[in-house]
């Protein structure tokens, strides 16, 4: 996949200093790669939404709505306007994967504008790392969504890559 196809939606909701922090550092990394990135921000941080703003290559959309779904749709919307082909969702607090993973994902990603969407997914070995509660539910979700597109994998995870022809 050519990375100059690709505009990226995150969301960011800053809810103690340790997380804006954490936010900060990540999504300045994810700056550092380039990528054109719309982020649906609800934060409580006025600073934390300008530092979002001063990033290169950041359009910044503020959300009043509550819930992540409503985050989600406006950070995917925001990047639709950015003129990419695809839509890379990716959740805001992956600093590791900005990083070598990102690239490598994309590099794998298959090109064309056939691509429909593309999704990454963690081994078992990661996933066993979660907390016991998260794991059955997110494997009922990996269950009942294989079983109706008729094909198993991760589907909680995220981050996916999805052909902006899908946004509607």
């Amino acid at each position: 996949m050519y990375p100059a196809g690709i505009a990226v939606a995150t969301m960011t909701w800053v809810r103690s200093a340790a997380e804006e922090e954490a936010l900060a550092r990540a999504l300045a990394r994810l700056a550092d790669t380039g990528f054109p990135a719309a982020v649906a921000d609800r934060s409580t941080s006025a600073a934390f939404t300008g530092f979002l703003r001063r990033l290169p290559g950041f359009s910044v959309t503020t959300v009043s709505e509550p819930g992540l779904v409503a985050q989600v749709k406006a950070s995917v919307e925001c990047a639709a306007t950015l003129g990419r082909p695809f839509v890379l969702y990716v959740e805001p607090d992956k600093e590791f994967f900005f990083g070598a993973p990102l690239h490598g994902f994309i590099r794998l990603a298959p090109e064309g504008l056939d691509t429909g969407i593309v999704l990454a997914s963690r081994s078992p070995a990661s996933f066993d790392t979660f907390p016991p509660m998260q794991r059955y539910t997110e494997s009922v979700i990996n269950h009942l969504t294989g079983e109706l597109i008729e094909c198993t994998g991760d589907y909680s995870y995220g981050p996916f890559l999805m052909n902006g022809e899908l946004l509607p």
